[in-house]
């Protein structure tokens, strides 16, 4: 539940690191905002757009956090603030 609770931080930071990298070595390491190697308007739009957004994945991840709190909550009390602070870290992280 600890490692579940701290996942949302690190895929934000891998999903922000991977975006910023592609769009950096589409502009060929340059600061200007305007130049791009990109030769049609989709292959732009797929690059500077965000990610698909599956709310399928994070509708699951938070019916596992709530199932296994309700499931053994009873007998390790910690899990309901594990799970308090695992939602509000996914709540934050989907809204970054």
């Amino acid at each position: 539940m600890l490692i579940g609770a701290f996942m949302p931080i690190v895929e934000f930071f891998i999903v922000w690191g991977m975006k910023f990298a592609f769009r950096f070595l589409d502009k060929k390491f340059s600061k200007d905002d305007y130049f791009t190697n990109k030769k049609s308007i989709q292959l732009y739009v797929d690059t500077y757009s965000g990610p698909d957004y599956m709310i399928h994945f994070k509708y699951s991840t938070i019916m596992n956090v709530v199932f296994v709190t309700l499931m053994f909550g009873t007998a390790l009390p910690i899990l309901y603030p594990i799970c308090f602070f695992g939602l509000i870290v996914l709540f934050i992280a989907e809204r970054l």
